[in-house]
């Protein structure tokens, strides 16, 4: 298994609002009170105040507020390997048992000081190990799936661990024993999107967040695959 954190917070939305968790990230919200939800083919689906909701990755879900109400709720933005397949909202009570409440404080406590102060990196990893714990036991009371196929969860394993490296779609396909154009079509129907659109989502979105927690253009497109500062920044316009 693989979960790496991308952004963590804890905040008050005041207003109507609508998000959509990025392609492929997934998304764990404990809901500490106001009124909000999920919006699934036009319908809202509310949250509950004291639980914890898992948007699994590739599930296309949006969140809202209610206008008439603030939404206070930490949450943590991650990815995961091999990723949870769902259709529903997976949720867990934090007081389910000791072990939870556990995982879940922690969770709490360190996500919500990430919008205050840099974690270090033991507790960006405690972090990480704890959001994995609790995403998966909100996957399994839910009867969520993860995936199973080999090869896909080879080829995620690849471009989540090897970003920095100037891989090809053809490369990675070698890597797991496949010809390039049935790779591409069995990553395309277990994720929904061609595996070169994914990696190219993929590294923008670690280079964000590397421009966003203080690191140059450069040293940014050092570790995500970029020849150079000007090619990621091309590509972040693009």
């Amino acid at each position: 298994m693989f979960c790496r954190m991308r952004c963590a917070g804890r905040c008050e939305v005041p207003r109507p609002w609508v998000t959509v968790p990025p392609e492929g990230m997934n998304r764990l919200y404990y809901i500490h009170s106001g009124r909000g939800g999920v919006l699934r083919d036009g319908r809202k689906i509310p949250f509950q105040a004291g639980k914890l909701y898992l948007l699994p990755a590739f599930s296309r879900l949006e969140t809202y507020t209610d206008p008439s109400d603030r939404l206070v709720h930490t949450y943590v933005n991650f990815e995961l390997v091999p990723p949870i397949l769902s259709s529903e909202i997976p949720e867990l009570d934090p007081s389910a048992d000791d072990v939870t409440y556990a995982a879940f404080c922690l969770f709490d406590r360190l996500a919500g000081r990430k919008a205050e102060q840099p974690l270090s990196s033991e507790e960006v990893r405690l972090l990480e190990g704890t959001v994995e714990y609790l995403a998966l036991q909100a996957a399994e009371q839910a009867g969520a799936m993860v995936l199973t196929d080999k090869t896909v969860n080879c080829a995620l394993e690849i471009m989540h661990r090897r970003m920095g490296e100037r891989l090809t779609v053809a490369d990675i396909a070698a890597e797991c024993y496949m010809s390039t154009d049935g790779f591409i079509r069995k990553f395309t129907r277990a994720v929904g999107m061609t595996p070169y659109a994914y990696f190219k989502n993929l590294r923008l979105r670690a280079a964000a967040a590397l421009r966003e927690s203080g690191a140059t253009a450069a040293e940014a497109a050092e570790k995500c695959g970029y020849s150079d500062a000007a090619a990621l920044l091309h590509a972040m316009k693009r």
